[in-house]
């Protein structure tokens, strides 16, 4: 997809941001109705002081595949006042059972998380790091065993 902006060398920028600015920011396209909204959030990052921010999957669509991603890249380009990476999905529908396209949507995303959610499956996880390394990103996990909770 030539006409997606190509974010292939940004997995250090949000290593930096994220070890210079300890805070989360949940900007959505289509998220909830709690979700921060892309042009809202990126002007009160702005306001702050952040030059960038990183993007959690939790949307609806769930960024998992390039064609919905596509729908919150255009929006970034629309809307953000400021540099907006987004986390694309681990598994399909952040629902820890199959693995998202995760090298289709490698070149476009800063790394992968299923955010609030923990991929259960040791094996599914093993998976997805294994691929993330092979694409030069990083995993976001909540480590959590749902079991437990």
């Amino acid at each position: 997809m030539h006409h997606l902006r190509d974010f292939s060398n940004v997995t250090a920028a949000c290593d930096e941001i994220t070890a210079k600015n300890a805070a989360d920011f949940f900007l959505g396209a289509s998220g909830g109705k709690n979700t921060e909204r892309i042009k809202t959030g990126s002007a009160a990052a702005a306001r702050g002081g952040y030059a960038a921010v990183c993007t959690m999957p939790n949307l609806n669509p769930v960024p998992d595949s390039i064609e919905n991603l596509k729908a919150q890249l255009d929006i970034i380009k629309q809307d953000a006042l400021i540099r907006v990476f987004p986390y694309g999905a681990i598994t399909v529908g952040e629902k820890g059972e199959t693995l998202s396209d995760m090298e289709g949507m490698a070149p476009y995303v800063c790394g992968f998380s299923d955010d609030g959610r923990g991929v259960q499956s040791d094996e599914m996880m093993l998976c997805a790091m294994t691929k993330a390394k092979s694409l030069g990103k990083i995993i976001a996990a909540h480590c959590e065993v749902n079991s437990l909770l």
